[in-house]
């Protein structure tokens, strides 16, 4: 029987898990697209991604799952489908959110607390043609084991 509870308790923490990571890969995903709107300006896309996320973080405190070295500006190559931090022209952005024991926001699960092993990343890249259209999003979501 403690078997059983156990499994049960293992299936509704990966499930919550699961929903809290695909919350914050949304949100990243928004933050994104809004801050390649800002593009080349690094300051007001660092600040649009900002102001995106602590009004928009279904999940933990926005100041504790995004920082502004997060925020990084750069070239996204639709060719390779590549992203390089800092290179010219820079046509993207690319946004990190975290729920992690180093931020201080480790996603707690209620029910099976001793697996409480996950940190949560989510992270999504926006370029911006030169015509004013966000061309493409590319994104990345999972589960980093600490």
């Amino acid at each position: 029987m403690v078997v059983i509870l156990g499994f049960g308790a293992f299936a509704v923490a990966m499930n919550y898990a699961t929903s809290e990571r695909n919350l914050l890969q949304a949100t990243v995903d928004a933050a994104a697209l809004t801050a390649a709107t800002k593009l080349p300006n690094p300051n007001r896309v660092t600040a649009m991604a900002l102001l995106y996320v602590q009004t928009n973080t279904p999940a933990a405190s926005p100041d504790e799952v995004v920082d502004r070295t997060d925020v990084r500006v750069g070239n996204w190559d639709p060719v390779t489908e590549t992203w390089s931090p800092g290179m010219a022209p820079m046509n993207a952005v690319k946004v990190t959110l975290r729920q992690a024991s180093n931020n201080g926001n480790r996603l707690e699960l209620f029910l099976a607390p001793i697996l409480d092993l996950l940190d949560i990343k989510a992270t999504a890249v926006a370029a911006f043609q030169v015509r004013g259209r966000i061309i493409g999003l590319a994104r990345r979501s999972n589960f980093v084991e600490s």
